[in-house]
């Protein structure tokens, strides 16, 4: 288990890994902060600087399931503010079983 009864999960609402961990922790009873990427106003660069967002949030850790380039991206600008990042293994493309992660061993 990584997360503490009282943690509060932020995503960054990318369909897959994001989102399924955000049903689950909510239905595990922890508070959900989505922070989805404002492709209209800020165009190609919109998940760079959600990802800024989420970092700038301070949060206790970074849970990076597997990804590619945004998700490099935001585990790289975890490590430079110095929080810790717990890398969750698997390839993008395949189901990603998020039990465990809530408390819900």
């Amino acid at each position: 288990m990584f997360l503490h009864p009282n943690d509060i999960v932020v995503h960054g609402t990318c369909r897959g890994a994001d989102v399924r961990a955000g049903h689950h922790a909510r239905r595990m009873g922890h508070k959900i902060i989505e922070v989805a990427p404002d492709w209209v106003r800020k165009g190609r660069s919109a998940a760079l600087i959600r990802n800024r967002q989420i970092v700038d949030m301070k949060p206790r850790m970074l849970i990076a399931f597997p990804g590619g380039k945004g998700t490099a991206h935001a585990k790289k600008l975890a490590v430079k503010a110095g929080i810790p990042v717990i890398e969750i293994v698997g390839k993008p493309d395949e189901p990603i079983d998020v039990k465990g992660l809530f408390g819900d061993e």
